[in-house]
């Protein structure tokens, strides 16, 4: 490949935009779960606050409201004499449909309003409140693997040289390219790199970024990028050193050269399996979608039992998985972000994992979370299946009352006062049931 079919290939890769800005949030306002918030089973009830109680005051007027509608309506039609007046049942259900979609609104905000207070106390963070109403049952749950399935940072097992004598200098190049990065193998290059002796080349880093496959750096004197496997494949060139069963990646100069391969050890989260299984209970089939070369991938897939492997693949490469999967089913994925961004924005349900607390996913995921706590994947997954299974109850509840009110009036002759007993009762008893509802909010986390 031609030196200006490289440039063009390097700006098409470093096309996508970043990912990372500064959290606002405050390091005192930070919740983070402690262990034995983590692995009890704890009531999650939270102290109603302003919101919570401006809500519930509307509801209340919208109930009484409703209440002095279907007075007047049984007034007027004692006063026509005539129980059966189509204009009085006209106006009632006109008015008594208007207040219970209020009524459902405004739950369904109060249920919204307090998934997102749990999610905050367990350190999940939802994009917004109109994910929490849209979740649904899960056919595939696509996970990627380093630094998702896999501990935070890789443990480097060696690095390559082509040519040993350039070792301080390519050693000085991964430094200043992996640097201010918290990927998993940045983080494993780095530690390594801590532990080697070599002497530190005094190099200029022009520019850096995040590519689709890695990261890219321009120097005064070259061009590095960093790759896997499958990228490095793209570019033309088929990597001499392999390792089965090993994390590879390899260090390329501008004029397609390997300069450095670097073979990396991954272990994974203790908490893998258990998420493995669960998705299992659920019937839910697990793919694991990586950019590693298909020795690791099958080496990890197989210890955590995963139906299915897909390996050497690019971010667009994981996209169009995930719009193959979409065909058959609904389709979660679970990403660090780095080179999910497509596979996380055409989910029908997406998880972001933030390696550092500065980290944010933004618009691009519906649920983020911390990389450190794997078992909130399922906990989230949880607390809007909870959600959507009180949002349902609500309007049933809400539903009943409606009805049985029409049949008092309808089919029941009673007086005016007998009507606003049966009214207030029914009111109170499915009130009831709405607190009850919400203070057993419970989930596993």
């Amino acid at each position: 490949m031609h030196k200006r079919n490289l440039d063009n290939w390097f700006k098409k890769m470093t096309a996508f935009r970043h990912i990372s800005r500064i959290n606002e949030k405050s390091p005192e306002q930070e919740v983070i779960p402690t262990t034995k918030a983590l692995n009890q089973r704890a009531s999650l009830d939270l102290k109603p606050d302003i919101t919570s109680r401006m809500l519930w005051v509307w509801l209340i007027v919208i109930w009484c409201l409703w209440g002095l509608m279907i007075w007047g309506f049984y007034t007027f039609q004692n006063s026509v004499g005539n129980r059966q007046s189509i204009g009085g049942w006209l106006g009632l259900v006109i008015c008594s449909t208007i207040s219970f979609v209020l009524i459902y609104y405004i739950n369904l905000k109060l249920i919204q309003h307090k998934t997102i207070q749990i999610g905050k106390r367990l350190n999940i963070e939802f994009k917004n409140q109109q994910v929490i109403g849209r979740f649904f049952k899960l056919d595939y749950a696509i996970l990627d693997k380093t630094g998702t399935l896999t501990e935070p940072a890789a443990r480097v097992r060696e690095i390559v040289l082509a040519d040993p004598k350039t070792r301080s200098t390519i050693f000085s190049i991964l430094e200043s390219l992996e640097q201010q990065s918290k990927h998993p193998v940045a983080r494993g290059i780095i530690m390594y790199l801590q532990t080697q002796k070599f002497q530190r080349v005094d190099l200029q880093l022009v520019q850096s970024r995040k590519i689709e496959a890695g990261i890219w750096g321009r120097f005064v004197e070259d061009e590095y990028a960093l790759l896997s496997r499958a990228a490095v494949r793209q570019l033309g060139i088929e990597p001499t050193v392999k390792a089965d069963g090993m994390m590879m990646c390899y260090l390329v100069q501008a004029q397609q050269k390997i300069v450095a391969s670097i073979v990396l050890e991954e272990q994974i989260r203790q908490s893998a399996p258990g998420l493995i299984q669960q998705f299992r209970n659920q019937r839910v089939v697990t793919v694991m979608a990586t950019g590693d070369n298909d020795s690791n991938a099958n080496r990890i897939g197989q210890v955590l039992e995963i139906d299915v492997i897909a390996a050497d693949l690019t971010s667009h490469s994981k996209g169009d998985l995930v719009k193959a999967y979409q065909q058959n089913g609904r389709v979660l994925f679970v990403g660090d972000g780095d080179n999910d961004y497509l596979a996380l924005q055409l989910a029908d349900f997406s998880i972001g994992l933030m390696h550092n607390k500065q980290q944010t996913l933004g618009a691009m995921t519906d649920v983020q979370i911390q990389a450190d706590h794997l078992s909130l994947v399922q906990a989230s997954l949880e607390l809007m299946q909870q959600a959507l299974i009180k949002k349902w109850l609500s309007l049933c509840s809400w539903g009943v009352y409606w009805g049985m009110m029409i049949y008092a009036i309808q089919q029941l002759d009673v007086s005016g006062m007998n009507l606003s007993i049966i009214y207030i009762g029914l009111g109170l008893l499915i009130g009831s049931f709405q607190v009850i509802n919400f203070k057993l909010w419970k989930t596993r986390v």
